[in-house]
């Protein structure tokens, strides 16, 4: 079952664009399908296979302790220089979020595959023209598989783009929850606050940032945009605000009204 509503629920520590894993083993399928997918949407980033077992390697390699978001899950703090570091580092983005398996490969099924993967944070679909859906239905109750799309549904792509959305989302809040749990981390009350973060995502579409990282959980957020052009948000009060209006004075510093408007 998808998700209808896909407000934001919560700010992540971290959200950029992620790879989503596609394994057929007909490759004349698996080409058309990577080239609609990217033709349709610039923010889709997608990996191919063929071979369940080369499909498997390399997406478990992509969790291995040197990966940003491990790090970022373990370290209570990257700090400033290796924070930059990081989110300059184009491998972030071979992180896979979602996989889009065939059922039906040799040398092993679908289901198969999700099962060696279940413990990652990805989204696993499975694709299947089979009649037989009994099996694939029964690892869903399981809770090996997240979703099925069928091959000859009339919105096939419409709803594969969805589900890549959809799993993005999850990824993220999944880590996030888990990093919060690790380090016993008492968030600030904006953090989920249903009126910030719809400012929020009106930014982020207005100024068409596809990338954040909270640098620091009491209120910076460093934000990128499609061409990587950065920049720092801070959210704050409405009295720490004043506050730091009134040091600036103090200090010989005149803030515009539009400058200070433009800090929340």
């Amino acid at each position: 079952m998808m998700r209808k509503d896909m407000q934001m629920k919560t700010l992540n520590f971290s959200y950029f664009p992620t790879t989503t894993l596609l394994l057929d083993d007909n490759q004349f399928f698996l080409r058309g399908l990577a080239l609609n997918l990217s033709s349709l949407s610039s923010e889709v980033l997608t990996v191919s296979y063929a071979d369940p077992i080369r499909a498997l390697a390399a997406i478990k390699n992509e969790f291995k302790p040197t990966s940003f978001l491990y790090r970022a899950l373990h370290d209570t703090d990257l700090g400033d220089r290796l924070m930059i570091e990081e989110v300059y580092r184009p491998e972030r983005f071979q992180e896979v979020s979602v996989a889009l398996v065939d059922y039906l490969m040799p040398p092993m099924s679908g289901i198969e595959f999700c099962e060696k993967i279940n413990e990652l944070p990805i989204r696993a679909v499975i694709m299947t023209g089979n009649a037989n859906l009994a099996p694939i239905n029964k690892a869903i109750e399981a809770g090996v598989v997240d979703q099925m799309i069928l091959k000859n549904e009339p919105r096939f792509l419409e709803l594969l783009l969805k589900t890549i959305k959809l799993g993005k989302e999850e990824y993220f809040e999944k880590l996030t929850q888990d990093f919060i749990k690790h380090h016993s981390l008492q968030m600030e009350p904006w953090f989920n606050d249903p009126e910030f973060l719809k400012v929020f995502e009106t930014l982020l579409k207005r100024q068409d940032l596809v990338e954040y990282y909270v640098v620091d959980h009491r209120g910076q957020i460093l934000l990128f945009d499609h061409h990587g052009h950065a920049r720092l948000l801070l959210v704050t009060t409405e009295t720490a605000l004043k506050n730091f209006s009134q040091y600036l004075a103090s200090s010989g510093l005149h803030p515009s009204a539009s400058t200070m408007s433009a800090i929340i």
